[in-house]
């Protein structure tokens, strides 16, 4: 298991990832001070606010590794609703993928390998056993409604993080795959795979270290791939008064 590096705010320009090494980034938003000094009046004024953080601080790590403020990082988007550097940016062999729970925010940048994240904030499912039922296999669902809580909500939440990734990084709907997708009910490695897709030993697939709140998984279609989790601070820039990339 990898160990949490923590960072804070500002960032300075960083180098790509060395071949074979996916940087994981981690930061809770909750404290990020975007939105002001007055917090939002309700819901859904902090539900946009926290996105609008999210997105800012996207674009401020992507910047960082490709020396540019993070206003001039622009998308495209895939079928599936993937997001991909547009064909300029594309050019530096930068991969990324993102994933939010609550205020979490997970950044997966890696060189050259498509890669694929997911997060899920730790929490008790009532339904587990038939959310588990709908979306896993027979021998994964008979997993999780033998166990009792909280491990069964924590079972269901580690093989569908799991898949999550998978689909993520091939840029597939989850939805469609979900049927042709079976996992090890116990180490949650892939048992079968959509036949289109790279073969099984082909794949890396970890569930990295994570701050406690969360639980997560990272997917990419390279054997041999490590990760390394980097928790970002974000409230230090409330604190800071250095300029930061972006």
């Amino acid at each position: 298991m990898n160990e949490l590096i923590p960072f804070s705010l500002p960032l300075t320009r960083r180098a790509l990832p060395a071949p074979g090494l996916v940087e994981l980034w981690i930061s809770d938003l909750a404290d990020f001070p975007l939105a002001g000094d007055q917090p939002p009046a309700d819901r859904q004024e902090r539900r946009r606010a926290l996105r609008l953080g999210q997105r800012f601080l996207v674009r401020l790590l992507l910047g960082s590794y490709l020396n540019r403020p993070g206003k001039d990082i622009r998308f495209e988007y895939g079928k599936a609703g993937k997001p991909a550097l547009v064909a300029e940016l594309a050019a530096s062999e930068l991969q990324f993928n993102l994933s939010h729970s609550g205020s979490w925010l997970a950044l997966a940048v890696s060189r050259t390998t498509p890669v694929g994240v997911d997060i899920e904030c730790r929490r008790e499912l009532p339904r587990a056993s038939a959310l588990a039922r709908r979306f896993l296999s027979a021998a994964e669902a008979q997993t999780v409604a033998d166990l009792p809580e909280p491990d069964r909500s924590e079972r269901f939440l580690v093989l569908w993080s799991r898949r999550e990734a998978l689909v993520k990084a091939m840029g597939v709907s989850v939805i469609a795959s979900l049927e042709s997708i079976e996992l090890d009910p116990a180490c949650g490695q892939p048992r079968v795979l959509p036949p289109v897709w790279p073969d099984i030993l082909a794949w890396t697939l970890l569930g990295p270290a994570l701050p406690p709140p969360l639980i997560g998984a990272l997917a990419l279609p390279d054997a041999g791939q490590r990760v390394e989790t980097r928790v970002l601070d974000c409230g230090s820039m409330a604190r800071s008064p250095g300029p930061a990339i972006g």
